[in-house]
């Protein structure tokens, strides 16, 4: 078969489905996702991030998954292994923040998967940690961009075992609101929120920003609103919400939760996506 055709049936069959992003050349895979980025700054920052991918480390972790991309119907966190779609993605949330430019700042990512955002911050001269709970794939995609996740299932009660001060903590896309008891789900709402803020807030240096971005589902529109009552700059639509804090905030109440998430019963499964 002729390098053309190669390249034409690994096309089809991406475009089919049948082929994991993460078993695909990175290169070819990233030119093909910045040709579906429209804003010039996104497609400069996610361009930048490409160019210090460390290809070894990729092609290491891409080996490693190869056969279990192809033969398994799904593999938990395995989209964090598709490095240029999560950056592209993580390129836009950087630009909302405005982390390709200005002063540099302490970030904190919670519930980072393999720490995509964070390795863009770096590159702009921003020093970030990373938590999440201690899964396989999001370890290895955090090797690949030169961190290391710290383990945390993070609690209303017990947001992150780091101390700070941070000047930005994100949370985009987590699924720590939904918790489970036994096996029903449970999703956190506007108090249960307001207490994990109470709690997180202390960790936020004066002037700093908490920023969110809640999945679809569950309380996610009804708690934006809500973060938009306690005074954050939000968008429903969007799901986003973006915190300013100076000082302990008004909204300040740490009990404010349903008692039974702090208890022993309750419990984190992460589901596969």
């Amino acid at each position: 078969m002729s390098t053309a055709t190669e390249h034409q049936t690994r096309q089809q069959a991406i475009a089919a489905g049948t082929m994991p992003a993460v078993t695909m050349d990175f290169d070819e895979r990233a030119e093909a996702v910045a040709r579906t980025l429209r804003d010039d700054k996104v497609l400069a920052v996610f361009r930048h991030a490409v160019q210090h991918i460390d290809r070894d480390r990729l092609r290491t972790i891409q080996d490693k998954y190869r056969r279990r991309a192809e033969e398994e119907d799904r593999i938990f966190g395995l989209k964090y292994l598709d490095f240029a779609h999560v950056l592209a993605k993580m390129a836009r949330t950087a630009v909302q923040l405005g982390l390709h430019e200005g002063p540099a700042r302490r970030i904190l990512d919670i519930g980072a998967g393999g720490g995509h955002l964070a390795f863009i911050a770096r590159l702009y001269g921003h020093a970030a940690r990373i938590t999440d709970l201690p899964w396989e794939t999001f370890d290895d995609a955090a090797w690949v961009l030169g961190f290391e996740v710290v383990h945390h299932a993070s609690m209303v009660n017990d947001p992150v075992p780091l101390d700070g001060p941070f000047d930005l903590v994100t949370l985009t896309g987590v699924k720590l609101d939904t918790v489970y008891f036994g096996q029903d789900p449970y999703y956190w709402d506007g108090n249960d929120w307001q207490a994990f803020l109470s709690h997180l807030a202390p960790k936020v240096a004066k002037g700093g920003r908490i920023h969110l971005k809640l999945n679809k589902g569950g309380h996610a529109r009804a708690n934006i609103q809500r973060f938009a009552e306690m005074g954050a700059a939000a968008d429903v639509a969007a799901l986003t919400a973006t915190f300013t804090l100076d000082g302990q905030p008004a909204w300040h109440d740490l009990n404010a939760c349903n008692p039974m998430l702090a208890g022993p019963e309750v419990s984190i499964h992460p589901r596969p996506s």
